[in-house]
């Protein structure tokens, strides 16, 4: 067997560079004053401040105001309604967020995955509340067919609800 040769170079290749002593191996190039990472990060640090900050209030205004609807006026589909638009917009608003600090963040690539996200967030919560009136139409229907039978009726009926209530 020939004998292998085998060398090792080691190269300094931060010795033109200053060591950051928080992450990383050097310090980054500052930003010019209106470059566009720095506005972002300032549009960033709004949305992250007027989520803090802001929405807590506007949600327990819109909150009382929808969730006071059929006291005030005796309307209960009406306060439903303004419950399913509220909650909508909530999640038009969460989407639009995600897809707004995913641009921000991470250019096209952070407003696709923030959309998917959303997205997919969305869809399972509507999926969840598919299931439980689901269950809550079966759960009824087994209460009135007990009921039937108890008063003397056939096992047989139609159901609590058509499937377009």
């Amino acid at each position: 067997m020939e004998p292998r040769n085998y060398s090792i170079i080691v190269k300094n290749e931060t010795a033109d560079t200053k060591k950051n002593p928080v992450a990383g191996n050097a310090t980054q190039p500052t930003q010019e004053s209106g470059s566009s990472a720095n506005v972002s990060q300032s549009i960033a640090k709004g949305l992250v401040s007027f989520k803090s900050f802001v929405q807590p209030f506007v949600e327990q205004i819109t909150d009382s105001y929808v969730n006071t609807v059929s006291l005030r006026t005796g309307a209960e589909e009406l306060q439903e309604k303004m419950q399913f638009a509220r909650s909508v917009i909530k999640q038009g608003v969460g989407i639009a967020e995600s897809i707004t600090i995913g641009a921000l963040t991470g250019g096209f690539v952070g407003a696709a995955v923030g959309a998917a996200m959303s997205i997919a967030t969305t869809a399972v919560s509507y999926a969840i509340k598919d299931r439980e009136i689901q269950l809550q139409r079966s759960v009824e229907d087994m209460s009135l067919g007990s009921m039937i039978v108890r008063a003397g009726g056939s096992a047989a009926f139609s159901g609590s609800r058509e499937r377009n209530q």
